[in-house]
């Protein structure tokens, strides 16, 4: 883990990348009116998407980040990503990278 603080959760991988630095799984920051969640899986094993419902299709901003508001992240989509990360990590963990 990069940062745990308020606001503020960077999490990376004890496999180092090409600059020599480990590589990043993903992060999590929150401000007043809304949650990104910024999950590294989804752009290098862009597999990991081929599940997803909908709503949370709706909330990628980009390649591999999703924004949420307090109206968009239900019980549902915290269920769902839930299982997304944890799929992420199990294709991490074939692939080697975490």
């Amino acid at each position: 883990m990069v940062a745990d603080e308020p606001g503020n959760l960077q999490v990376q991988t004890r496999r180092v990348g090409p600059s020599g630095t480990p590589l990043s799984f993903g992060a999590l920051s929150t401000r007043e009116d809304a949650v990104r969640l910024l999950l590294m899986p989804v752009c290098s094993h862009p597999t990991v998407l081929e599940f997803l419902s909908a709503e949370l299709l709706a909330q990628l901003q980009g390649k591999c980040s999703f924004d949420f508001t307090p109206q968009t992240l239900t019980p549902a989509i915290v269920e769902e990503l839930s299982a997304v990360i944890d799929g992420a990590l199990e294709r991490y963990r074939a692939d080697g990278l975490a």
